[in-house]
């Protein structure tokens, strides 16, 4: 099955944040991460392939984006890459596994959280509805994305602490 964006944008919206739940089509979504994994300088991948060969490439977008819409779990994320068409979309049919996921963040947390900022604050000067000062400062407490990404990847990092848990 294809997706194209322009479908995407057609027939979904979705939420930036855990709190405010700023809404954006889901192709302007894609292009704002796609826009902020490109400003980042990420470390060069050193990982073996054989077991999961997902590119680093497809791991950044997919991982900002999930992040960036409150899935923080990796296997969430890995069941996402599966069943919802705009994250199976971003994966172009290199479906991460949770293992995957869990060390690709570990390696890459400063790179993430600056793509994840760079995500917020696109999402909050574009957006095209108003939405209530106190649901966004909620989130973005004085415009601080930085924050805001490193409270989102503190919750990937509780979500698979307590999986491991359970």
């Amino acid at each position: 099955m294809s997706i194209r964006t322009e479908d995407l944008q057609e027939k979904r919206t979705v939420t930036v944040g855990d709190d405010a739940r700023i809404a954006v089509t889901a192709s302007d979504l894609i292009r704002l991460v796609y826009d902020a994994v490109g400003q980042v300088n990420w470390p060069p991948d050193h990982r073996s392939l054989e077991g999961d060969p997902t590119p680093d490439p497809i791991l950044r977008t997919v991982l900002t984006f999930c992040y960036a819409t409150g899935i923080h779990s990796s296997g969430e994320i890995e069941a996402a890459a599966e069943h919802d068409p705009v994250i199976r979309y971003l994966c172009a049919n290199h479906p991460p596994q949770w293992e995957t996921i869990r060390e690709f963040r570990r390696r890459n947390v400063p790179s993430l959280k600056f793509a994840l900022s760079r995500v917020f604050k696109g999402a909050w000067q574009n957006r095209s509805h108003p939405y209530s000062a106190y649901s966004v400062n909620r989130l973005f407490p004085e415009r601080d994305y930085l924050a805001a990404a490193g409270q989102g990847l503190g919750r990937a990092v509780q979500a698979d602490s307590y999986a491991l848990d359970v």
